[in-house]
């Protein structure tokens, strides 16, 4: 019980840091930053009324939304920067 206990900081420490290692690739531009303050904004506020996967499919849709718009305006849709690959990622 004292070590399950122990392990809780450092699990939710992996998951803060998972978490930022993907939000420095996620947030491209002001669209993409305002979309994950959006999301942050429903998960904390609903998170007991709101399934999580209502949450993704959602975002799926007004990402591609956002992406279809930007492109008939002629603004090409900003790409993530290619992230570096380690060997233990493969």
């Amino acid at each position: 019980m004292a070590a399950m206990t122990a392990m809780r900081p450092a699990i939710a420490a992996l998951i803060v840091y998972a978490a930022y290692r993907i939000g420095k690739t996620a947030a491209v531009d002001k669209t993409a930053v305002l979309l994950i303050a959006a999301t942050v904004t429903v998960l904390y506020f609903g998170h007991s009324h709101i399934h999580p996967i209502f949450v993704i499919l959602g975002g799926a849709a007004v990402g591609a939304a956002i992406v279809r718009i930007k492109t008939k305006a002629g603004a090409p849709p900003v790409l993530p920067q290619d992230e570096q690959v380690y060997d233990y990622m493969i």
